[in-house]
């Protein structure tokens, strides 16, 4: 009778204690897990029942990157990507002609003859050839001596003067200078355009930034590399100085070294690897952005692991106690036999 006395106990004792533990396993998938949006179809959710957490003691944890708190902070983060969110868009990478730089390198070294037209002319004309040679192009293209801008009848001393304007814009000196003016612009534009792509770098930057902290949770250790052109843009405008004093005297010839233009394809080279993989990862945030539904449910699982490892080690303690309790009710059963 004791025995049996016993027995009941520790039958009654081992329910009690189940019954508790199952309880307490099913409110905290209840009111944390059940609720979040098409979990229960996730093969994962099935580790959640009592019965798998009972089983999973004596097993190893899922491994998980974060904590059960930081996964609810991405599911939310990941639920509020709004639809129809716009790519990031590529950085243009920085493309030099180095083949015109040393077409200019060469012309530089070279020795230009110099017009024999007046000095004093020639320094007037210098002054203002943009303007002289776009007057001359609307005169070709009327039929009347008549002035494009004043619009008064030219006389001989006009016309005498026009023909001398002529003769130096057809002149190899002109055309050297304008030449070389024209090489200036368009280093010009290559650094205003080295200064586009770093400022659209940064905008890259802070757009990244915000979709990651905002809505990809995934791509949180990722960083954009910043880029700066200000040594590519001093070898650059070392190439204008030496152009513009040669445009002092283009019968003087001057050597340019190579190191110039080796120094501006290096910093290219090194400008155009961190916009390569900035641009990689541009990409890879934009197709986890396409394909959002993957990232939900990546993290859904996510949790339902970090769930499983929680009551586990929450529970661990009273599960083995209700085993222990099992096994010495079968004992005893075993012995009043």
């Amino acid at each position: 009778k004791d025995d049996e006395d016993n027995l009941l106990k520790i039958e009654k004792e081992g329910k009690t204690l189940s019954e508790q533990v199952e309880k307490e396993i099913n409110t905290y998938v209840e009111e944390n897990i059940s609720n979040i949006q098409n979990i229960k179809r996730l093969s994962e959710y099935a580790y959640l029942k009592p019965n798998e957490i009972f089983q999973g003691i004596d097993k190893d944890l899922y491994e998980i990157s974060k904590n059960i708190e930081e996964l609810f902070a991405d599911y939310n983060k990941i639920k509020s990507v709004p639809e129809n969110l716009a790519d990031i868009e590529n950085i243009d990478r920085i493309n030099i002609d180095f083949t015109l730089l040393n077409e200019i390198k060469e012309n530089l070294n070279k020795e230009f003859s110099l017009s024999s037209l007046a000095e004093d002319f020639k320094q007037k004309i210098k002054s203002k050839q943009v303007f002289v040679e776009s007057g001359m192009e609307i005169l070709t293209k009327t039929e009347e001596n008549i002035c494009p801008f004043c619009e008064q009848e030219l006389q001989e001393n006009a016309l005498y003067l026009i023909d001398n304007y002529t003769k130096y814009i057809n002149d190899t000196e002109a055309k050297t200078i304008k030449q070389f003016n024209g090489n200036i612009e368009l280093l010009s534009k290559i650094i205003d355009f080295l200064k586009s792509t770093e400022n659209a770098n940064s905008k890259r930057i802070n757009s990244f930034n915000e979709y990651k902290t905002k809505y990809i949770p995934s791509s949180e250790d990722v960083e954009l590399g910043s880029i700066n052109i200000e040594e590519v843009k001093k070898a650059i405008q070392v190439f204008i100085e030496i152009i513009e004093e040669k445009l002092k005297n283009i019968s003087k010839p001057i050597a340019v070294e190579n190191l110039i233009i080796e120094n501006i394809e290096k910093h290219q080279t090194l400008l155009n690897s961190i916009i390569d993989s900035n641009n990689e990862q541009i990409d890879i945030i934009n197709a986890k952005k396409n394909r959002i539904g993957e990232e939900n449910k990546s993290v859904r699982k996510e949790i339902c692991k970090s769930a499983y490892n929680h009551l586990i080690e929450t529970h661990k303690t009273n599960i083995k106690n209700i085993f222990q309790l099992r096994e010495k009710w079968k004992t005893l059963d075993t012995e009043i036999k």
